[in-house]
């Protein structure tokens, strides 16, 4: 009996902790947060924990709730009562499910079976129309008579009655359909213009001959690249793109290759028609959101409109341009494109602990006695070391204990640390275009702005582009202008760092630049001396030269006019004239305290009675 008490005080205590849990006060106060925030603050409020998925929470709402010293259950439920799913308390968890669409019996709509005839205007059996419900993927055929019969159909359902050479024909389902009678399908095929332009004229396909290629806009901006080169890049058969061939004055070779190459001493470069007119600009100052489409000729057809020039194929780029009778239309558009940083571990490379037992083998050879009997010739840290060990400066512990650091530290971490950088390429673009019946327009300005891997390579480019069209005499006679401008800056560093060991060190433990030797350096231990000590500063620290010395400056200015006159039907009498003019600027900048400055001093310099000269 005492056993049997004491088990039921049990219960009711258990039970009383548990009403008491769930009706502790909670309070919230949350606008338009998301229901992970307030799942966060209930549990910390009620110690409850919460099972759900990520994947749940997709569809979630986002929660606005006030609530002050509410139980648990009341505050779940107001929470729970606009959310896509519900939930369940199961011991101290608090479980998220998704809700279950409840069917009312009263409102299940009857199904019922559907009979009926299809005939055709002449009232004769259509074999083998389709019959089916409207969204469904299955039906039924007609049989020889033209009958159909449809099972288990929710009444009020639409019915769709089709076949090839008819008009589809919908009706509502009941049981008894009857006669559908099908009406013969009248349509027009309207007919699509495709024209290609020769740079020239344009003409219909059909009358186009040899091999082409037309790239339109939408293909062009598959590719968010900021040059016409990178929005080519894969698009095309027959197009080559050279990146890693030289293209400077004397190289003989050409960033794009069209079937191949045509010749081995005279120029390779493709002909480049813009607008109508031979380009001889730079191809990066043409804007891609600018283009209309890039038609590519590709064979010796070419040759007849054009020429010898055309000898290696021809890049036919068109321009956008205002349409006549069209509303103003606004277009913005931007790209921003993030690059890793360069993988400088995905090549490999001899290890530093390797180089260093080398450099010790090649030593023991006398690999290095030359550079060690000039003096100022430089060599590594390492080398320097086993100098010293056999001059007897250095025991072989010492000699040990100084080598093992080199061992142990690769410059590629610390290039990776303080000379690349995520690439950040940044493109914004707005243009205005439409127009009239006597005139149309195309405005456009565009803006790039990008970083290079590098930190000390930055691209940035303006253009700005005006386009107007008038047209008198009924539409005989059109006149249009075109002005385009557009500069660029290229900053860079055209003295690289190269890395004279595996095992260079940039900085030490606090982040200071340190001095390493390269080929083009003097010797540590010369530029350490007394000999120099009334000369400038003499040591290379390539963390302070990580700074950008060259700018390259292009600018283009481009006026473009046509007048065209219809003299009757058929014949036309056109002119037109384009003057381009482009500027090209290198400047580069050495600073006094740049070690390229500090060296051509020094190199020039003499010093007579410690005087320098």
């Amino acid at each position: 009996m005492r056993l049997n008490l004491f088990t039921l005080l049990l219960c009711i205590s258990i039970v009383n902790v548990s009403a008491s849990v769930l009706a502790q006060g909670i309070t919230l106060k949350y606008k338009n947060a998301s229901i992970e925030e307030v799942f966060t603050a209930i549990k910390k409020q009620s110690g409850f924990q919460f099972l759900y998925t990520k994947k749940m929470l997709n569809n979630a709402k986002k929660v606005s709730i006030e609530i002050k010293s509410k139980s648990l259950q009341q505050t779940l439920e107001q929470l729970f009562k606009e959310q896509p799913f519900t939930y369940e308390i199961i011991d101290k968890t608090i479980v998220v499910k998704e809700k279950r669409v409840s069917i009312d019996r009263n409102q299940q709509q009857t199904n019922i079976d559907v009979r009926g005839l299809v005939v055709d205007q002449d009232s004769k059996a259509l074999i083998g129309a389709t019959v089916k419900v409207k969204g469904a993927t299955n039906g039924v055929l007609t049989n020889q008579q033209g009958e159909f019969y449809l099972k288990s159909v929710a009444e009020g359902s639409i019915i769709q009655v089709i076949y090839i050479g008819y008009a589809m024909q919908e009706l509502t389902a009941r049981k008894e359909l009857g006669t559908i009678q099908m009406q013969e399908a009248v349509g027009e095929l309207s007919q699509i213009d495709v024209t290609v332009s020769t740079g020239y004229q344009n003409i219909p396909k059909e009358r186009a001959t040899g091999s082409f290629t037309q790239i339109d806009n939408k293909t062009l901006n598959r590719n968010v690249g900021i040059n016409i080169l990178d929005r080519l890049e894969g698009v095309t058969s027959g197009l080559l793109l050279n990146r890693n061939l030289p293209t400077g004055e004397g190289a003989n070779s050409s960033k794009i290759a069209i079937h191949g190459r045509s010749t081995l001493f005279a120029s390779p470069e493709p002909l480049i028609i813009l607008d109508g007119f031979p380009y001889e600009g730079n191809l990066d100052q043409i804007n891609p959101a600018d283009i209309e489409n890039i038609t590519i000729l590709k064979d010796a057809a070419a040759a007849s409109i054009w020429g010898t020039r055309a000898g290696n194929g021809v890049v036919i780029i068109t321009s956008k341009n205002g349409r006549q009778n069209q509303p103003l239309a606004i277009n913005v558009a931007s790209t921003i494109t993030i690059g890793n940083k360069p993988d400088q571990y995905y090549l490999s490379q001899i290890s530093p602990s390797d180089y260093v037992d080398l450099e010790t083998f090649m030593f023991s050879k006398g690999y290095y006695n030359s550079a060690i009997n000039r003096q100022y010739s430089p060599i590594s840290p390492a080398v320097e070391l086993l100098k010293q060990r056999r001059n007897n400066q250095i025991t072989d512990t010492e000699l040990n204990e100084k080598l093992n650091p080199l061992r142990n530290q690769d410059v590629r971490y610390e290039l990776e640390k303080y000379y690349y950088r995520p690439s950040v390429n940044q493109q914004y673009q707005l243009n205005l275009n439409g127009g009239t019946t006597n005139n149309w327009y195309y405005l456009s300005a565009g803006y790039d702005k990008n970083l290079q891997n590098t930190i000390t390579d930055k691209y940035d480019r303006l253009t700005l582009t005006a386009r107007n069209t008038y047209a008198f005499l009924k539409q005989r006679l059109k006149i249009s202008g075109d002005m385009t401008y557009n500069s660029s800056n290229i900053f860079s560093k055209y003295d690289t760092y190269q890395p004279y060991t595996p095992y260079d060190r940039l900085t030490d433990e606090h982040g200071k630049a340190l001095s390493v030797v390269t080929s083009s350096t003097l010797s540590e231990a010369y530029t350490s001396s007394a000999a120099v000590a009334s000369l400038l500063d003499w040591k290379f620290r390539p963390l302070d030269e990580f700074i950008p010395n060259q700018q390259r400056q292009f600018s283009q200015f481009k006026i473009n006019t046509a007048v065209n006159f219809e003299i009757v039907k058929g014949l036309n009498l056109s002119g037109s004239y384009q003057y381009l003019k482009q500027t090209s600027d290198i400047d580069r900048n050495n600073p006094l305290s740049s070690f390229y400055t500090r060296n051509l001093i020094n190199t020039y310099s003499a010093i007579t009675n410690n005087v320098i000269n």
